[in-house]
């Protein structure tokens, strides 16, 4: 017992401290995808996967038999090293059933800030929240610059909420496809 809390605590450090990168497809862009199978045809599937868009005025996508797609949002605020930042997650979910399973998609990430009078959107993978830092934020030894650690911990801050948002949603996404129809009062 004492070998197990002892290479916890020698584990904990790298796992809290690594910068996890998001799943991405073929062109690079961030999708959170998974195939879960399930005791249902593919007609069940449909009907909860209607019953997984969220009521509160997302916009539909796409609506047939194989596959419902929707719009969403998730508002966040960024720890911006004592300021707190408002900034809106937007994101494409995905579902598609067939006898016995279906496969969820998480995609299309956009960051909203609101920069002056106006707001600008920005695809997740285009920003700054997953790239590596410039070289001039480190010192010859390696070690970062004080601005070096106040950008990383900003990034790693939106990386945490952006996790949260989507887990959220694929924790919702994964309810609502569970429980079958006319089980759910």
């Amino acid at each position: 017992m004492k070998k197990l809390i002892l290479a916890l605590l020698i584990c904990l450090p790298l796992v809290t401290f690594a910068q996890s990168e998001p799943p991405r497809d073929e062109q690079g862009k961030i999708v959170y995808q998974e195939v879960v199978n399930v005791d249902a045809d593919q007609a069940e599937l449909y009907k909860r996967a209607l019953r997984a868009i969220p009521r509160d005025g997302k916009e539909v996508l796409k609506v047939d038999a194989t596959e419902v797609s929707w719009q969403d949002k998730k508002d966040m605020i960024i720890d911006g090293m004592g300021q707190k930042i408002p900034v809106r997650l937007h994101y494409t979910a995905t579902l598609q059933g067939k006898d016995g399973r279906y496969k969820y998609s998480i995609s299309n990430l956009l960051l909203e800030t609101k920069q002056g009078r106006g707001a600008t959107k920005t695809p997740v993978e285009d920003g700054s929240v997953y790239k590596p830092l410039p070289k001039n934020l480190y010192y010859k030894s390696g070690a970062l610059k004080p601005q070096g650690q106040t950008i990383l911990a900003i990034q790693e801050s939106y990386q945490r909420e952006i996790d949260k948002a989507i887990v959220s949603s694929i924790e919702s996404i994964k309810r609502t496809m569970a429980l079958p129809i006319g089980e759910n009062w």
